[in-house]
């Protein structure tokens, strides 16, 4: 039987600070002992991230203790994180390996670009001055969700198939519920 008291191995994977400290940490020591939501940004001007992140923010209060994860270079990412609100942290994982931990894949150029449904939302973004400039970093990188318990069990762990895929905001709260209420979540071994 799998243990399900032990913390997932991704809370401990290092990842460095973004804020003038570049400290290494791991996710245990940003979660403060309390739940955490941890999303894996795909590239920085990831126009699908951008809007998703936006829903993420507007309803924080709800959420709770955010983490937002790049793997892209200290300068782009530090400037990346001067538009994020107080409060949502911002790590890098140059190396990716919690997105290799998480198993977010790197798409194919149909998954991140060729699908009719993502060019159509590319398009209606630019009409409503969304972001929608090509990745300076890798553009085929997938994102993830991830929601931690306090004592670092994945309580929801959300893999994007495409670039366009993100979980509703509505499944990150019930996650984050759920990992409040230290309602203990079994998995399959």
């Amino acid at each position: 039987m799998k243990d399900t008291t032990r913390a997932d191995p991704m809370f401990n994977i290092p990842l460095t600070r973004v804020d003038g400290v570049d400290a290494t940490v791991t996710l245990r020591e940003l979660s403060g002992a309390q739940p955490v939501h941890v999303v894996l940004l795909r590239h920085l001007n990831c126009a699908f991230c951008q809007v998703h992140l936006g829903e993420i923010v507007r309803r924080r209060d709800e959420i709770g203790r955010v983490v937002v994860v790049s793997f892209a270079d200290h300068e782009r990412t530090l400037e990346y994180g001067l538009n994020l609100p107080r409060g949502v942290m911002l790590v890098r994982d140059e190396g990716r390996n919690l997105y290799a931990a998480s198993t977010a894949p790197r798409g194919s150029l149909w998954a991140v670009l060729l699908r009719p449904q993502i060019i159509a939302k590319i398009a209606w973004y630019s009409t409503k001055g969304i972001m929608t400039r090509p990745p300076k970093e890798d553009g085929s990188q997938l994102g993830a969700d991830l929601v931690f318990d306090v004592h670092g069990r994945a309580v929801l762990k959300y893999i994007s198939q495409t670039s366009d895929d993100r979980p509703p905001v509505d499944l990150i709260i019930g996650a984050m519920h759920v990992a409040r209420a230290g309602i203990e979540v079994r998995t399959a071994a």
